[in-house]
């Protein structure tokens, strides 16, 4: 790859992610509007089980259920639904055990897996949008 075609991807992947961002402050915002404690934001954990955990956009608590959410952004509300890929709900399942585990001051809580879609000028909040087969 030349060294312009990598500065330009390089320009793409900031300024997307910079969007990603944007899009996840809103949500969070939103949320706490409707009454959700942001517990965390891009939340990482270490390796667990030998396997890396991913990552989890906003972890919020409401009425004792701990809910993990999932933030896609696209240009149509389609697309943001077809990212959320199966590997993607593996990544965010194993990231939720290694929160869980990290945290047995939730145990008694409630899981929920929700999803925030946006394109343009519509938000969409699914609810329980998949459930992993441990839960």
């Amino acid at each position: 790859m030349s060294a312009l075609k990598s500065l330009l991807k390089t320009l793409k992947g900031r300024k997307s992610r910079a969007s990603g961002y944007k899009t996840e402050d809103l949500t969070a915002e939103n949320l706490s509007l409707q009454g959700y404690e942001i517990l965390a934001r891009n939340f990482t954990a270490s390796k667990h089980k030998g396997t890396g955990c991913g990552e989890i956009d906003i972890i919020a608590a409401k009425d004792k259920t701990l809910v993990f959410i999932e933030v896609k952004k696209r240009q149509d509300i389609e697309l943001c639904a077809d990212a959320i890929t199966l590997k993607n709900k593996q990544r965010v399942t194993r990231a939720a055990e290694c929160f869980l585990a990290q945290h047995p001051e939730y145990a008694d809580f409630s899981v929920r897996f929700d999803a925030v879609l946006v394109a343009n000028d519509i938000i969409r909040h699914e609810k329980d949008a998949w459930r992993p087969d441990w839960w």
